[in-house]
This record gives C-alpha cells, sequence and structure tokens, in this order.
C-alpha cells in the first residue's frame, strides 16, 4: 500500500457485510444519491437482477487509512425507503450505501455500492488529519 496524504481509501470486503455478497461479474445495478434542498439525501437504485431491491446503509469503521464496513454490524442501521436526513443518523466516519437485491429463493446479492461521508467533522486537512493521528 502507498501511503498518499489526505487520500482516504474505501475498502469493501464482500463477506464484510452479513448475507449480502457483490454480483459475479461485478456490477449488476446502478446506485446514486442526490442531495435534495432540505439538506437531506435521495438514494436511487436500479438492478437487472430479478427480485426486490432495497438500499441499506451500513456503518463504517476505520481501518488505518481505509474505511471498511464495521465488522461488528450484523444489520444495516438504516434501510432507506425515503430521503435521509444523514445528520440525524449516528456519528460515522462513513456509511457504506449499498444497493441489495433480495432473489425469490431469500438470496441477498449486492449489485451497487457507494460511499457517503458522515455528519462527523473531520480534521478536514492533510495537517489535521496527521494531526489527530498524533
Amino acid at each position: 500500500m502507498i501511503f498518499l496524504p489526505a487520500v482516504r481509501l474505501f475498502a469493501f470486503d464482500p463477506n464484510g457485510t452479513p448475507g449480502a455478497p457483490l454480483a459475479q461479474g461485478g456490477p449488476q445495478g446502478s446506485l446514486s444519491a442526490n442531495q435534495l434542498t432540505n439538506g437531506s439525501v435521495d438514494f436511487t437504485a436500479s438492478s437487472n437482477l430479478t427480485g426486490t431491491i432495497s438500499v441499506e446503509l451500513w456503518a463504517a469503521a476505520e481501518d488505518g487509512p481505509v474505511i471498511v464496513v464495521d465488522r461488528s454490524a450484523r444489520e444495516p442501521t438504516v434501510i432507506a425507503t425515503h430521503a435521509l436526513d444523514l445528520a440525524k443518523l449516528p456519528r460515522d466516519p462513513a456509511w457504506w450505501v449499498a444497493a441489495v437485491v433480495t432473489g425469490p429463493d431469500g438470496t441477498r446479492t449486492t449489485v451497487a455500492l457507494i460511499v457517503e461521508p458522515g455528519a462527523s467533522t473531520g480534521p478536514g486537512t492533510a495537517l489535521g488529519w496527521l494531526i489527530s493521528k498524533l
């Protein structure tokens, strides 16, 4: 791994989100986030897989310079059914937002992922980050 100040890497372990491995052969859908005028975020998901699609927010955790799915999470913090105000969610450095398709047989498959910054106030600069780590 190369260390680059002020660069945050995101790592998704397909087994890190219980019961929702990544779709075989790459993304099988799309997921977008749109901030509304009231400050909330609306997530839109679509997939070419058969089943029911949901948008799940999983807590993230820092693992050195990498943000990973919080290994202690056993279920999503929120299943988005409408626009969300991220500032009202528990403070986390970031949220993994997953579009998950539940097939007719109950199999869960992650078809798309994005990372949303959390509401916590970060150091803002490379120097601030470095100071926060000392």
